[in-house]
């Protein structure tokens, strides 16, 4: 039995698809839940902003980054941006297609 995508999952993929087809710019949130087969509200229950849908965890991704640096000394400097850079691209490694769509 194949599972139906959650209402999270539905808005994303109507969002890169219309992005996709018609730009970010161009594609309104209405677009998207119309797409989506969702309201607004449901929309806003997930994501803040069309900008959420592209990057869902940037803000949480951004504070560890900020964590790592902030207890770095200058002898460990290099070794704490190395192992943000690294979080960033593991990331994006594990998001595989999404990523290359944004």
């Amino acid at each position: 039995m194949t599972r139906k995508p959650s209402a999270h999952d539905r808005l994303a993929q109507a969002a890169f698809d219309l992005f996709d087809e018609r730009g970010y710019e161009q594609s309104t949130v209405d677009d998207i839940t119309e797409r989506a087969g969702l309201g607004r509200a449901t929309f806003f229950r997930h994501y803040r902003s069309k900008e959420d849908v592209i990057f869902p965890d940037h803000d949480r991704m951004l504070e560890q980054i900020q964590d790592r640096l902030r207890t770095s000394i200058h002898s460990t400097a290099l070794a704490a941006v190395s192992e943000a850079v690294r979080l960033v691209l593991l990331r994006y490694l594990d998001e595989g297609d999404l990523a290359r769509r944004r």
